[in-house]
C-alpha cells in the first residue's frame, strides 16, 4: 500500500509531494484559513490541494496571528517580562 501512496503523492502539483490524512473538519479549517477562501482540487486525483505557491502573494497581508504564519523564536526581552 505504501507504493500506491507514493505513486499517488507524485501526482501533486506546484511542488506538492506529500499525502496527509485529515478529517473533513480539518480540511474545512484549512479551506477557511486560505486567503482565497477555498482549496483547489487536483485534476488528477480529485483531492483537495493547498500549495504555498498559490498562497505566497497573500501571506504578507495576513494578520499576525494567522495559522499560516509560524511565530519566530522568542526574543530575550519578552522572555522575562
Amino acid at each position: 500500500m505504501k507504493g500506491q501512496a507514493e505513486k499517488l503523492a507524485k501526482q501533486g502539483r506546484y511542488g506538492d509531494s506529500m499525502l496527509v490524512h485529515m478529517t473533513p473538519a480539518e480540511v474545512d479549517v484549512l479551506r477557511k484559513t486560505s486567503p482565497i477562501g477555498d482549496l483547489t482540487i487536483n485534476p488528477e486525483t480529485g483531492q483537495p490541494e493547498a500549495f504555498i505557491a498559490a498562497l505566497a502573494p497573500f501571506i504578507p497581508a495576513m494578520p499576525p496571528k494567522s495559522p499560516l504564519k509560524r511565530p519566530g523564536p522568542p526574543r530575550p526581552e519578552k522572555m522575562y517580562s
